[in-house]
């Protein structure tokens, strides 16, 4: 069964700009606020869960905007070196930045590992969500379509992935309700189509829409090999996520082919 097309959807404002970090916030000011029409793309999350520093917060603001419902600053809130300049000024913690990307990344791992369980029995993936259900501390399922029976004689695999799928489900629907993200039914007539598009006031929470969306299609994924960004599997060819990562790649192998003594 054909599901949500992975980055379709309904337009939010947002605002975006070249960022600064200061005192713990990523800010927008004066003129380098930018208000957009922002429609999710195929790589938004996947841009999103591969933040790992300040740089990458700030190259994220530039490209798709605030994550959240931005604060404009009160007078006092307001650094001192901007004191006297630009008047408009918005904010968001780095700290709910972080935090934010840490809970997809940890749903985003969970899922591709229970995928890889279930279709190849990977024993490296066997081990992550061993790890991940211990350091999560995932209760054994108790309820959620498993019976008494299928648990006592489920193996290790077997309860790993349901632990995690439970895990999985609860926090998806949490957030969601907490973000107001929801999937709308709308509908063309030239012919009559139906579609299940995502609708969110903030970027948050069209990612965690958006993650829903490869879950509930049971998309495989993959790694960049270059930089380990997240990737849709659809191509078995495709090994890095994007020509920068790939030109890299053939770049370093062609030096070193030539640094490479010749045999006489």
């Amino acid at each position: 069964m054909r599901g949500v097309e992975v980055g379709q959807g309904l337009a939010t404002r947002a605002l975006r700009g070249h960022a600064v970090i200061d005192h713990g916030r990523v800010s927008l000011r004066g003129s380098d606020i930018e208000e957009y029409t922002f429609v999710a793309e195929p790589d938004f999350l996947f841009d999103l869960t591969a933040i790992r520093s300040e740089r990458g917060v700030v190259r994220f603001v530039a490209e798709y905007g605030f994550l959240f419902e931005a604060r404009d600053a009160e007078d006092d809130e307001i650094p001192e070196f901007l004191k006297g300049g630009p008047l408009v000024y918005y904010w968001e913690s780095l700290d709910d930045w972080f935090e934010l990307t840490s809970r997809l990344q940890t749903l985003e791992r969970l899922y591709d590992h229970s995928q890889r369980i279930a279709s190849v029995r990977d024993r490296y993936s066997i081990q992550t969500i061993r790890n991940m259900v211990a350091e999560l501390e995932l209760p054994v399922p108790g309820s959620g379509g498993v019976s008494d029976t299928e648990l006592e004689f489920a193996s290790e695999e077997a309860r790993l992935v349901w632990q995690a799928s439970l895990h999985i489900a609860s926090t998806l629907t949490t957030e969601l309700e907490q973000n107001d993200a929801r999937f709308l039914v709308s509908l063309s007539l030239t012919p009559p189509r139906f579609a299940l598009l995502p609708a969110s006031r903030t970027l948050a929470g069209h990612a965690w829409l958006q993650l829903a969306s490869v879950i509930l299609q049971g998309l495989d994924l993959t790694s960049c090999q270059e930089c380990g960004r997240t990737l849709i599997a659809d191509d078995p060819r495709r090994r890095y996520c994007s020509d920068r990562c790939g030109t890299r790649v053939r770049q370093r192998r062609f030096r070193a082919k030539r640094q490479k003594p010749s045999s006489s």
